[in-house]
């Protein structure tokens, strides 16, 4: 381990210094064992409640990957992890780099012991298919199935060593040492070990019995990955069975039988993307191989293109590859097969198709082609063509035209594609082309080419069919340049409308969201300078809305009181950039316009707002809630720092411990967050 290593370490965990607030996390810190470091992974051992604990940083991946053997922290999100982090940090020293050694060096016991300890049974199982052994061999001849050896690499990986991980690494070693020396039987030595015949007729017969077979339970699709059981044995089975014939597709690439290769990619790719993708019952099939799909793809086109002419290349992987694939074929082929390609597929858009019908693959595909080559005018001129036939191709013709300033073509393709919008199927219209898109793009081009007034109409009409923030500013913003008193008058009108659609917006669904007319009629308010209505608006409010436009008038009162940016990672700044949606609103703020009696109005506004919030989560009970309610005391705290109040929140905060002395879940969350109180 080199100082450069050291400082690299340092400085990939320099921002993970456990929060003082985090005492979960740091009562550990400090208190690790047996620390060690290979590379830029640093590893160590701790007592936690269920006995000791592995933990693990590796910082040698971006972002640096993490585990922990308790039973949270398999994904590396425990408090342990953390608090092994902060550790490094004040001690780097006292992580000894840890004795390793590679193959080649094992000559004694002892070396092969560091051997198996530091190397992952997942490499070797890499060695070994780099070796050409295939899967299911490799299984048979350690005595482990797919599932036993992908659950004992899994959990090395999450510092979970199991009794028979040592034998498997072993095994492993032996298998490695076999193939090198040149010594294993012809079956692996062979690069394909079946006649062609024999080989693509067992693809055909594993396909036949997929169609006779009964997978599994219909319920049983939503399990999770994680939580397959033995009911899942035949799917698995099947995975295995399909990774092997691929593996042998492969080989015969690789020797040059493409013919050969060919054909078996494409039984195979018909497996996957066929009628069989129903027999198996998951849409996502090849999501469950350890076969890289995408790679086999461009294994297959490559064979393909060595035995055919570019005709026959284009149909045979048209018919075979999957929609989802399909780009490769850009990616691919050379200059002739591209030819080709663009050939078919434009004849394949000369055939007719009903109002309605989705875009053909083969034109997502033909425009990729164009712009995979830089024909930015051949898009341009089939978007034209067929855009009475596909409106979605309105979309791209409109953003040349924005983009290049043409703006009496964007108001002549919006006419022409409200038009069609009138005569077209409701179901089938794009939704990027919705009637308040297009009226926006003409007001857009509307205000360009000098015309407020038939710009504003068209603003309007775009904002009351649709409303939003954007919209609205749009509108205010053309009204102010034609006058103030229009200016005054949109905004009185959109307010009078957004309170109508408050008022009558109320939600029959099971769960209860925050009204979207309300949160932008109080952001209007605010905007407008109608501070005290928005306030009573949001306390006027009832359940999720009325937390909504708290935590909004709140974050505007708390912006504007503090008068500058806050401090990265304090409370405030953590708050203020995680309301949602309201972030981008309220950065947008400008407190300097605020003077200092003002500001120190906002924060005893923002004081109110968050008590209100905090007493609604405690109200609703339950540790996530009370752990909320902890959140929005800790700003709480800043504020009265803030203002010189130290003092008496610390009076307010053993006042409210007090009075919640018997909610045993409620002092626990506050302690965690705020520390403890004085009794």
């Amino acid at each position: 381990m080199t100082p450069t290593e050291l400082e690299t370490i340092a400085q990939r965990l320099a921002d993970r210094r456990v929060d003082p607030a985090d005492t979960k996390a740091r009562r550990y810190v400090g208190r690790f064992f047996d620390c060690r470091r290979i590379g830029l992974k640093i590893i160590a051992d701790v007592q936690g409640n269920h006995g000791t604990y592995t933990v693990s940083i590796d910082t040698g991946t971006q972002p640096p990957t993490s585990a922990c053997s308790c039973y949270v922290g398999a994904g590396g999100g425990c408090h342990h992890v953390r608090a092994l982090a902060h550790t490094f940090l004040d001690a780097p020293a006292s992580f000894l780099p840890q004795e390793t050694r590679t193959r080649e060096q094992v000559r004694t016991l002892e070396d092969l012991a560091l051997y198996l300890e530091t190397t992952p049974l997942e490499t070797l199982l890499a060695e070994l298919k780099a070796h050409g052994l295939p899967p299911r061999q490799v299984e048979e001849l350690l005595g482990a199935g797919k599932r036993t050896l992908s659950e004992a690499a899994r959990d090395e990986a999450r510092n979970e060593r199991t009794d028979t991980l040592g034998a498997l690494k072993l095994a492993c070693l032996y298998l490695l040492e076999w193939a090198e020396a040149g010594t294993r039987g012809d079956d692996l030595a062979e690069p394909a070990t079946l006649d062609v015949d024999d080989f693509l007729a067992e693809i055909d017969g594993f396909a036949a019995d997929c169609q006779n077979r009964v997978f599994y339970e219909e319920e049983e699709v939503w399990a999770s990955e994680e939580d397959y059981t033995d009911s899942y044995e035949p799917e698995l089975e099947a995975f295995e069975i399909l990774a092997d014939f691929f593996v042998q597709a492969e080989r015969y690439h690789q020797v040059g039988e493409h013919a050969v290769a060919a054909a078996a990619y494409e039984k195979l790719f018909d497996i996957l993307w066929g009628n069989t993708n129903e027999w198996f019952g998951f849409e996502d099939i090849d999501g469950w191989l350890e076969t890289d799909v995408k790679a086999a793809v461009k294994r297959y086109l490559a064979s393909l293109g060595q035995v055919c002419l570019p005709e026959e290349y284009v149909a045979r992987a048209w018919e075979h590859v999957a929609w989802g694939y399909q780009e490769q074929l850009v990616a691919e082929s050379t200059p002739e097969q591209l030819a080709a390609l663009e050939a078919h597929l434009l004849s394949t858009l000369e055939e007719p198709t009903a109002p309605g019908d989705f875009m053909p693959s083969s034109l997502y595909l033909v425009r990729h082609l164009y712009e995979h080559q830089g024909r930015t005018e051949d898009d341009l001129a089939l978007c034209r063509r067929l855009c009475l036939q596909y409106p979605t191709l309105f979309a791209p013709l409109l953003d040349h035209a924005e983009a290049t300033g043409d703006w009496s073509q964007v108001q002549e393709l919006v006419h022409q594609a409200l038009a069609l919008a009138e005569t077209w199927p409701e179901h089938g219209w794009p939704y990027e082309l919705a009637r308040p898109h297009l009226e926006s793009r003409l007001s857009r081009a509307l205000e360009q080419q000098g015309d407020l007034d038939a710009a504003l109409k068209s603003a309007c009409s775009a904002f009351y069919a649709e409303p939003d923030f954007a919209g609205y500013q749009c509108l205010r913003g053309l009204a102010g340049r034609i006058s103030d008193a229009r200016r005054t008058k949109v905004a009185e009108e959109a307010i009078a409308f957004l309170r109508e659609k408050a008022a009558s917006d109320r939600f029959s669904s099971y769960y209860e969201w925050p009204s979207p007319y309300a949160g932008l009629l109080a952001q209007v308010l605010l905007t407008e300078g109608r501070h005290t209505e928005a306030y009573d608006l949001a306390l006027a409010a009832q359940g999720s809305t009325r937390s909504d436009l708290l935590n909004l008038a709140g974050g505007f009162y708390l912006t504007v009181g503090w008068g500058e940016r806050p401090a990265a990672g304090s409370e405030v700044a953590r708050l203020l950039a995680r309301n949602a949606p309201y972030a981008t609103f309220l950065r947008d703020l400008a407190p300097a316009l605020f003077g200092e009696a003002a500001r120190t109005e906002a924060l005893e506004r923002a004081v109110e707002c968050y008590r209100s919030l905090m007493q609604m989560y405690i109200d609703a009970r339950g540790r996530e809630n009370y752990a909320a309610a902890a959140g929005y005391a800790a700003v709480l705290r800043e504020i009265y720092t803030r203002q010189g109040r130290s003092t008496d929140f610390d009076h307010w905060y053993a006042q409210l411990m007090q009075t919640y002395r018997s909610f045993r879940a409620l002092r626990d969350e506050f302690r965690q967050r705020l520390g403890a109180w004085d009794e």
